[in-house]
This record gives C-alpha cells, structure tokens and sequence, in this order.
C-alpha cells in the first residue's frame, strides 16, 4: 500500500508537510477562527466511537481473541511532556487568545490530538481484521496464525451469524463514513488556513493495485471494497490528525517516535516565535519530527 511508504519521512525534506510563516502574520481574528475550526470534529466523535464500539464487538462475538484495543494505541500518561502544574504557555497580550492557557494545551495536547489520532488508528485497524476475516470467508485457505486459524474456526461453527454481522457492520459503518468524511475535510481546512502544504491526499492511502478477485459473490466484493475505502480513510484521518499535533503540540510522548513520523512536518507552530521557540525542552526544540533537519 501507498501508506507504507509514509514509515520514514523524517529526514526528507521533499515529504514534509510545510507550513509557512503566513500564520503568524495573519490577523487575530483569522487565527482564532482557524483554532476553532479544529473541534468542529467532534461532531462526529461520537459516531466512531458508536461504530468502533460495534465492530470491536463484533469481533469478539465471532471468536477473534486478542485483537488490538483502543487503549494500546494511546500513549503512557505519565510519558507525557508536561501535565497542569508545569505546562508551558505562549504569551499573549489578549486575554482572549486561547494559547496563554495551561488548560488549552493540557486539553489539545494531552487529551484531544493523541486520543483521537488513537481512535482513528483503531479503527484502522478493526477494518484490517474484518479484511482478512472475509478474504478467508471467502477462499478457505489453509494458512497459519493465531487470527486466522480462529477465523476458521468460527466459520466452521457459526456462519449464519458471521454474515448476519457483516450486514450489520456494513450498515453501521455506512453510516458513519460520512462523519468521518467530514471530520477529515474539516482537519484538512484547519491544515490549509495554518498555512500547511505538500499534505497527503486521500488516494495517497488507498492500496496500489487492488484486485477483488477473491471475492467470489457481488455481495462479497462491495463489502471489501468497502472495508478498503474504510482502511484508507481512517488512516488518513489518522495522518492528518499527527500533523494537527505536531502543528500546535511539539511536546514529548511515547508515541510520537517512531508513529509520528507518518506526519512529519518542517517547524511547528512554536517554531514561528523565537520567545515562545526557547520555552520548548531541549528535546522538543530539535526534535525531526516537527523541527526540518538544518
């Protein structure tokens, strides 16, 4: 897949995502309009946590055991740069710019970015499993691993419910695409009004090639397709959310290297202030991952 090119981008500058100086000369008004575009999204929060919810659910009931959690994809809290007591904040002169609060940045960049760029990268991952569970519904291939063999398994015991519950992950996760459409569209705009460029569009995840041959009823190749276009969006929407939080939160968590370097962009949003610059740790300042190596 296209996707998997992203694993090494730090360290080449042709596909870092660039964000230019025209933010910080952008008017007050058009900077807080652009801050709080970002939680439009969360309109449609609670529509992915509902579908992930069912599908993880769902594979469970079918006899899937140790399948992925949405918790593993979360980062360690304790590994977190800064908690409440020793934030640091961007100085502001207007006491209605939302950057000279600790709060603000506990909010976005503990909670907010990382727990969503978890959900999506969940997500991601329910439709990968839900991919192999019907390729092998469909082919019945002697194959080997632990997610495989119990898909065979099951099979074997209870097909009426195996299709009975893709019906239903079909119509919940139909549902939900259009939510996860816009939250998208609406981090890209986010991007472009911070002055991003060079972001990664959606057909840059779909997978090279795909071929649905194995599919063996019509029925069997929409619901991959499905499943594919599936994979592909979320794992967008994963990227262009670790962009967001590189953007506006160039702090430390465990997770950042090596998953974060899917979205590695030229300087962040501190970068743009030489007073605010030299708050970051060490660390953070000269960090690849949103700091373009000099």
């Amino acid at each position: 897949m296209k996707v998997c090119n992203q694993c090494n981008v730090a360290g080449q500058p042709e596909d870092r995502v660039q964000f230019n100086h025209s933010y910080k000369q952008q008017p007050l008004v058009y900077k807080l309009l652009c801050v709080h575009l970002i939680y439009l999204p969360l309109l449609s929060i609670p529509f992915i946590i509902v579908n992930g919810a069912f599908i993880a659910l769902y594979l469970k009931m079918v006899g899937v055991k140790d399948y992925t959690s949405y918790r593993s994809f979360l980062p360690d809290r304790q590994s977190h740069r800064y908690n409440l007591k020793n934030q640091v904040t961007k100085g502001s002169n207007n006491r209605f710019n939302p950057v000279s609060s600790k709060l603000f940045w506990i909010l976005n960049c503990t909670w907010y970015c990382p727990y969503s760029v978890a959900l999506f990268e969940w997500h991601a991952k329910l439709m990968t499993m839900m991919e192999t569970l019907e390729n092998i519904n469909e082919n019945h291939p002697k194959t080997d691993g632990d997610l495989k063999s119990q898909a065979n398994d099951f099979l074997k015991r209870a097909s009426m419910l195996f299709q009975l519950g893709k019906i239903l992950v079909c119509l919940i996760l139909t549902l939900c695409l259009p939510f996860v459409m816009f939250s998208a569209l609406i981090t890209v705009l986010h991007l472009k009004m911070a002055g991003a460029t060079n972001v990664k569009v959606f057909r840059s995840f779909l997978p090279e090639n795909k071929t649905f041959s194995s599919a063996k009823t019509f029925w069997g190749t929409t619901y991959l397709r499905l499943l594919v276009f599936s994979i592909a969006l979320f794992n967008w929407h994963a990227y262009l959310v670790k962009l967001v939080e590189n953007w506006w939160c160039p702090f430390h968590h465990n997770r950042k290297e090596p998953h974060y370097r899917a979205g590695a962009i030229n300087q962040s949003f501190w970068h743009l202030y030489p007073e605010d610059f030299k708050k970051l740790s060490p660390d953070d300042r000269d960090n690849p991952i949103w700091n373009e190596f000099k």
